[in-house]
């Protein structure tokens, strides 16, 4: 489970994720792990960056499609696809920055 029980999401906090080189089965086991551990009921929203180089599994199952399965009944916004991650565009952000999602961008103040 997410880091044995080590890993502290702050109350209020917007999640950052993102991966690379990771079938859709692996993250939504590590998803999953998130949501039994309590983890992503402590966060105010998610942001997903992103996924390189993650292909569809045999199934054909895609990790946008894990994403949007795993979060959708999280009752807090989520934004896929930001610009952030492995791939060609990698834009900074500062950690702990006050933030918010809003009209399906991440905004920081």
């Amino acid at each position: 489970m997410a880091a044995a029980g080590r890993l502290v999401v702050p109350e209020g906090a917007i999640l950052a994720l993102e991966d690379v080189t990771e079938s859709p089965y692996r993250v939504d086991r590590m998803l999953t792990s998130l949501r039994l551990g309590g983890y992503l009921a402590r966060a105010a929203g998610l942001v997903f960056g992103g996924f390189d180089r993650c292909l569809p599994g045999a199934d054909g199952r895609t990790v946008d499609e894990v994403i949007e399965e795993r979060t959708r009944d999280l009752g807090v916004p989520v934004l896929a696809g930001a610009p952030f991650g492995h791939g060609v565009r990698n834009d900074a952000f500062v950690l702990g920055s006050p933030a918010r999602i809003a009209r399906d961008e991440l905004l920081f103040y």
